[in-house]
């Protein structure tokens, strides 16, 4: 299972996205890069922990507190260049073991034909009303969810435009049994409930380091557009599996909304090969 190196970027004011994700890929040669650029969004579920030791909570607090950039996902255990560093305000970072079935080809085939899909490849979005409840932190949709991902809402980030990226991270507890109810719950969202809103887990692998820390593992899930996310958690269907295997399986968890296809980053790719110094940070 290959290792590969996950960061959540906080910029410093006077960086350009642009230029730094221009920096970010030509850090790197053509077969090494990186397999995730998003812009960050918004939480959909803030990060929380059952039973957090003090360190635990700490953490907790500095990934709640902060206002990130980037989503990066690189191949390997690399660190950040030190040119780049210097941009960044704060970091958190994870190495993350992920399948190698899903790491090959992954840049090449699998994350284009997601995020810019054939015609007829994407499940039409379902109508209907929306289920709602007080809080995400079930994964489930409250009214001020709703309204931001309907455009009703003018105080919170813009709403993206097509494909979104849904970083999980998910933390269980010692009890086996937890972690067999979310295999079976991974399973329904892969075969059934999350497949028919166009829901794809691409990317997700065990969390190696930091040992110990609060999160077990991670993953990345695709939605054709907020859109379809929402009238998956929104759905009846849905519901029924999230309270039958997931809800009571895990310990703590977070989802953060990130956006590849965001102009500043997905079109931020810079194929002249002249180096990091060719973007204006």
């Amino acid at each position: 299972m290959p290792l590969c190196s996950l960061y959540l970027l906080s910029l410093d004011g006077s960086t350009s996205l642009r230029g730094f994700v221009d920096s970010i890929r030509n850090s790197y040669g053509p077969s090494n890069q990186p397999l995730v650029v998003g812009r960050v969004v918004r939480w959909i579920i803030v990060p929380w922990l059952d039973r957090a030791t003090s360190p635990e909570s700490k953490a907790l607090d500095n990934l709640t507190s902060t206002k990130w950039d980037l989503l990066v996902i690189l191949p390997g255990v690399v660190a950040m260049p030190q040119a780049l560093s210097e941009h960044v305000r704060k970091t958190f970072k994870a190495q993350v073991g992920i399948p190698s079935g899903l790491v090959t080809n992954f840049v090449s085939t699998t994350n284009p034909s997601l995020l810019q899909p054939k015609p007829g490849a994407t499940p039409p979005l379902e109508s209907g009303s929306r289920r709602t409840a007080t809080s995400t932190k079930d994964l489930e949709l409250t009214p001020d969810l709703l309204d931001w991902i309907e455009g009703q809402s003018s105080s919170q980030p813009k709403v993206p435009r097509g494909a979104v990226s849904m970083l999980n991270l998910l933390s269980f507890p010692s009890d086996p049994s937890a972690k067999a109810s979310y295999q079976k719950y991974g399973q329904a969202f892969g075969q059934r409930v999350g497949a028919r809103h166009g829901g794809n887990a691409k990317l997700v692998g065990n969390i190696v380091q930091p040992a110990n820390g609060a999160w077990d593992e991670f993953a990345l899930a695709h939605y054709p557009t907020i859109n379809h996310f929402a009238a998956m958690v929104g759905s009846d269907e849905y519901q029924q599996v999230n309270t039958q295997y997931r809800k009571d399986s895990l310990r703590g968890t977070a989802i953060l909304c990130c956006d590849e296809l965001d102009d500043e980053v997905f079109s931020g790719s810079s194929s002249d090969g002249t180096g990091p110094s060719s973007a204006k940070l």
